[in-house]
């Protein structure tokens, strides 16, 4: 007789997906071991807790509901046997991996220390451009936007460009001009990018502060100088082999999101429509949100480009609100690509909960994985395993976008694969350690 499957059921816990019960099958398949504690650490209830919130969604059926008591008591066992110690492992292999650089600088023959993400090797980068403020009233607002991304990225230990007019000089000498090229903003720009293209795998950040405008054909960003087009950006922009975060606050904004989408990047705009031609706020909104504690919306100890977003839409909502006036901006998100773009409205949390009329695929995912100053949790874990724990998240997102049009039995066997894979990910990461 064959065995019976037991569905898969999923969770969100920390902004993460996390594997929460595989049913009693899986842990009698499971070869025996003595578990150092019963208690559940910070990590490990990251990767197996209980069956709550978005999993309930996937899993409205009846059977999982009256047993939803017995297979939270599960996952204590599960839990405890999959990641038992996990948080203290990436403790201690942190605490070695200080020792071993400090045992490398004594002995040359030793191996140096790996390099970890927020390395001089391995570096995010942020590139702010102020554009031109047009009138005198909007060139503090927008130095001070640049400010706290200044600030943002020195908490990051991200390497840090700011092209505007207060320092044009200093712009000058951390981009390395070709031999008889203009000292424009526009050139400089150019240049940022190009330098800043590959190197590293943490995100290129590019920050676009000031006016836009539209013609109803062409959209560009106003700079002190010629201004810059989506296309012409998009050229540019070909030869960035890193992840990529574009977030332009400009009005008129949003054509550069249908130009510059692609995949592994994240586009966000101040605007849904080129139309929307009024001095927009969300810059503002934006730049505190990046490193405010109350965007933290997973509470996870850090803010994820998503979490940003979708807090400075709200406080943008709020400001024309509270002021009595009518918005004249709605910010949009792209991470998957598809150059169509998801309000903020759409999100419930950090997870859309609306559709298209079209089914055109929700963005999201992606941007959650972004984070600009990442938490000492985050830190703490290898690159590598980080890497394919994102790739892991992405191809479960893929997944549900699917679930419709797959039987229950095939939508939770190809889960259960996934699942499966991040909790041994998980199982590696403590047996490495």
């Amino acid at each position: 007789m064959a065995r019976r499957r037991v569905p898969l059921v999923t969770r969100y816990q920390c902004g993460r997906i996390t594997p929460s019960f595989a049913g009693i099958s899986f842990l009698n398949s499971l070869p025996q071991q003595e578990t150092a504690t019963s208690d559940t650490t910070p990590t490990a209830r990251k990767l197996l807790g209980a069956a709550v919130g978005h999993a309930r969604a996937d899993c409205n059926n009846a059977f999982m509901k009256l047993n939803f008591a017995i297979s939270f008591v599960l996952l204590v066992v599960l839990v405890a046997f999959v990641s038992g110690t996990s948080a203290i492992a990436a403790q201690e292999a942190s605490a070695q991996l200080v020792s071993s650089s400090g045992t490398a600088q004594q002995s040359e023959t030793q191996q140096p220390a790996e390099t970890t993400s927020n390395s001089a090797e391995n570096r995010a980068t942020v590139i702010v451009v102020v554009g031109a403020a047009a009138v005198d009233k909007y060139a503090e607002p927008f130095a001070a936007w640049a400010d706290r991304w200044q600030a943002a990225a020195a908490k990051a230990n991200a390497e840090f460009v700011r092209i505007d007019s207060t320092n044009a000089e200093t712009a000058t000498q951390e981009v390395s001009l070709p031999a008889g090229a203009e000292t424009t903003h526009r050139d400089l720009l150019q240049q940022a990018i190009v330098q800043h293209a590959s190197g590293s795998t943490e995100p290129l950040w590019i920050v676009l502060i000031g006016h836009g405008t539209y013609d109803g054909q062409l959209a560009k960003f106003n700079l002190v100088g010629p201004d810059v087009s989506p296309g012409e950006l998009s050229t540019w922009l070909n030869d960035v082999s890193r992840p990529l975060a574009f977030i332009n606050c400009a009005s008129a904004s949003s054509p550069f999101l249908n130009e510059l989408s692609g995949d592994n990047r994240v586009i966000v705009t101040a605007t849904r429509s080129g139309h929307e031609l009024n001095y927009a706020r969300f810059g503002d909104f934006m730049s505190a949100a990046i490193t405010d504690p109350a965007a933290d919306l997973d509470k996870d100890d850090q803010v994820s480009l998503l979490e940003a977003y979708l807090t400075a839409s709200k406080r943008v909502e709020e400001f024309y609100q509270t002021e009595s006036r009518l918005a004249t901006e709605h910010a949009l998100m792209d991470d998957n690509g598809d150059k169509l773009g998801t309000p903020a409205a759409w999100f419930r949390g950090v997870h859309a909960t609306r559709r298209a009329e079209d089914g055109a695929a929700l963005d999201g995912t992606r941007a959650h994985q972004l984070h600009l100053v990442k938490s000492e949790r985050e830190l703490s874990l290898p690159e590598e395993f980080r890497a394919e724990r994102d790739e892991i998240e992405l191809a479960i997102a893929a997944l549900r976008e699917q679930k419709s049009s797959m039987t229950e039995m095939e939508y939770y066997d190809q889960l259960e694969v996934l699942m499966l894979k991040l909790a041994r990910l998980y199982q590696t990461l403590d047996a490495a350690q």
